[in-house]
């Protein structure tokens, strides 16, 4: 929340800094005085400014929050398919868990990520464990969607507000799937394309990978660390 209040704090102060640069414009280049510029933005309704503004606020949250939902979505589908086991579903700070076969809300956050879904690998040897689909479908499912919303901005007819929302769905899907898709490390941690390539290439961290999840939903159902096995912690 706090960076979607950033955001728009951002927003509003690009939106005052273009219409004080417009207003000095007409008092330099248009030869006329700050008193007859200030009184011509006297007489304008500014519900005609205030609303498309506000409008357009909204539907960024609203496609900001809808793609982060469908990334994680796309990533929980994905394992599902694959035969991953659901452990968390968290979007900002939050979090549906799995605890004790039943599904329960909590508060948890982590930097650089908008959202997470934590899967226990499927039970099975490791080298029949495939990690590809379950880091891709997050990048797919932004990409479906923005492909949708395209096609609904193209075949319908649609109010302002509602093409304003799907422009934004559009941005925020392309920018999802390059900065998850394109393998790097955003703030110390593997994106979905890093883990995507590497893990096939390399057994030993995927072997560390699985394990990590499989300690990880074995703590979410009250286990402790040393309540683990052994084989849990060697290569």
């Amino acid at each position: 929340m706090k960076k979607i209040l950033k955001m728009i704090l951002g927003l509003a102060a690009g939106c005052l800094l273009g219409v004080f640069v417009g207003l000095a414009a007409a008092v330099v280049f248009g030869g006329k005085t700050w008193a007859e510029v200030l009184s011509k933005v006297a007489n304008i309704d500014v519900t005609t400014i205030i609303i498309p503004i506000f409008i357009m606020t909204i539907g960024l949250v609203v496609a900001f929050v809808l793609q982060i939902i469908v990334h994680e979505a796309g990533h929980l589908v994905a394992g599902l398919l694959t035969g991953y086991r659901f452990v968390s579903f968290r979007i900002l700070s939050l979090t549906l868990i799995k605890r004790d076969g039943r599904l329960r809300l909590s508060r948890y956050s982590l930097g650089s990520t908008g959202g997470q879904c934590l899967m226990a690998p499927p039970l099975r040897p490791i080298e029949e464990i495939d990690t590809r689909w379950y880091n891709l479908g997050g990048v797919l499912a932004n990409i479906l969607l923005s492909i949708a919303a395209l096609l609904v901005c193209l075949l319908f007819d649609l109010p302002s507000e509602a093409t304003i929302i799907m422009v934004f769905v559009i941005f925020f899907g392309l920018f999802m799937a390059i900065t998850n898709g394109i393998p790097m490390k955003v703030g110390g941690m593997n994106n979905d394309g890093y883990n995507l390539f590497h893990l096939e290439k390399s057994p030993l961290d995927k072997r560390i990978l699985c394990k990590m999840l499989e300690a990880n939903a074995r703590m979410q159902n009250g286990e402790q660390p040393r309540q683990l096995p052994d084989e849990m912690f060697r290569e």
